[in-house]
């Protein structure tokens, strides 16, 4: 069972407290690790107080034109939604950041998460009926961008247009390589064409020349633009990006990346939203290539493919164990279910002590992501690294297989390291 955020709100009668006396507003983390409750004293305020955390955190989606169903970027516009922002702050639906922001597993680059304090401003700012406190020129914080672009990764031809049959699509599109020799791919920006529609982008590197002529076959057998694929790019192939609404460009750890091979092609994968509509897209990704790197990395797969799950059964476990046989530096995680997930945990256990590598608590297949460490983690030989994943098969009648279907689900982590 799942329980919401405890909020308490006290306010002093008013009659009996004049100008500049305090009201308090108490927030109860949800974190297990949780100290002590947050009291926010005093008035809280658009200008001083919640703008620079929703300027921050939020305006990356929640603008005119964005993927968000409405803007916040302004007092007018955030204002109406003040009780809507405060329920979903505290229940940590937004902003979306899948994994645990509780302090007890791995910390990472571009965390989105909000702080308990955060939220607890939000909230109070909600219950104090949402004053704006004097006029501020706020600006949404730009995202991260490209410090060297080498290539423009995106299909050739005309705009993809999704269907509004379906409120979410996933097309895959065969790319050029963007390098005509072997080389590493090091950073990237995605640059979504119709920020409305696009709602995450992957880019796949084929794992060899057969899983390319498997990619032009479905290609081919596709009549429009594309072909449809889901959970992956529908042939042997591999990440080279992971992108979500809200993230700028990535930079994968210095001295490190991904080896893609001269002259092959990619695969560019969108899964395209349309509640708020549909219209046209072409979608591009920049990206940074170098000759060399330091220290070459790879995308280790941890995953079971014998996955078996019963029909029926609101909570089936499933987990997979790998040895570590050699000493590995892991630099980030991509944690990869479809739709029946409801969580995903990465651990390594080496004398009997256990590390979290990625923990997601409550799994969402809309929203999924490469998440890099702040730091890495050493990992020694002789560890054991081991993957468990949760699934709800409530809504199904026949045992689920491991596969790339709609109908089929993964417990699956792509693991970056170099060696040790």
């Amino acid at each position: 069972m799942k329980f919401l955020p405890l909020v308490f709100f006290v306010v002093a009668c008013k009659d009996k407290n004049p100008p500049g006396v305090t009201e308090e507003f108490v927030y109860e983390p949800t974190c297990d690790n949780a100290d002590e409750a947050v009291t926010i004293e005093g008035e809280v305020t658009w200008a001083d107080d919640v703008g620079p955390i929703v300027m921050e955190k939020c305006t990356s989606c929640h603008v005119d034109g964005g993927i968000a169903p409405f803007a916040l970027d302004s007092y007018g516009a955030a204002s109406p939604m003040a009780t809507a922002m405060a329920g979903a702050v505290t229940a940590k639906r937004m902003p979306p950041w899948p994994p645990s922001s509780c302090g007890d597993c791995q910390s990472f680059d571009h965390d989105r998460s909000l702080s308990d304090e955060q939220i607890a401003t939000i909230a109070a700012w909600a219950e104090q009926g949402a004053p704006e406190g004097g006029s501020a020129d706020l600006d949404p914080t730009d995202p991260p961008r490209l410090a060297r672009e080498d290539a423009i990764v995106t299909w050739d031809g005309d705009d993809y247009t999704p269907s509004e049959a379906a409120s979410d699509s996933y097309r895959c599109f065969l790319v050029d390589s963007p390098s005509a020799t072997d080389a590493y791919f090091t950073a990237y920006e995605v640059r979504p064409g119709n920020p409305q529609v696009v709602h995450h982008v992957l880019i796949y590197h084929p794992d060899n020349d057969e899983a390319v002529a498997d990619a032009e076959a479905l290609d081919a057998q596709d009549t429009e633009l594309g072909y449809q694929c889901f959970g992956g790019a529908g042939v042997s192939a591999d990440p080279l990006v992971a992108w979500a609404p809200g993230g700028g460009a990535t930079e994968y750890p210095a001295g490190t990346g991904l080896p893609i091979a001269g002259g092959r092609p990619l695969i560019l994968q969108l899964h395209y939203n349309t509640a708020n509509g549909t219209g046209p897209d072409h979608t591009e990704v920049a990206i940074t290539v170098e000759d060399e790197v330091d220290q070459p990395a790879v995308l280790a797969r941890i995953n079971n493919t014998d996955l078996e799950l019963p029909p029926g059964l609101d909570a089936v476990t499933d987990s997979y164990a790998v040895p570590v046989n050699q000493d590995i530096l892991v630099w980030g995680v991509l944690p990869h279910m479809h739709e029946l997930g409801q969580s995903i945990q990465l651990t390594v256990e080496e004398a009997g002590e256990e590390t979290c590598m990625i923990d997601v608590p409550d799994w969402n297949f809309h929203w999924q992501g490469m998440y890099l460490y702040t730091e890495p983690v050493s990992v020694n030989a002789g560890s054991t690294a081991e993957i468990t994943c949760v699934f709800d098969t409530t809504g199904r009648d026949e045992t689920t297989y491991f596969g790339e279907n709609t109908t089929d689900e993964m417990c699956l982590a792509f693991v970056y390291v170099t060696g040790g």
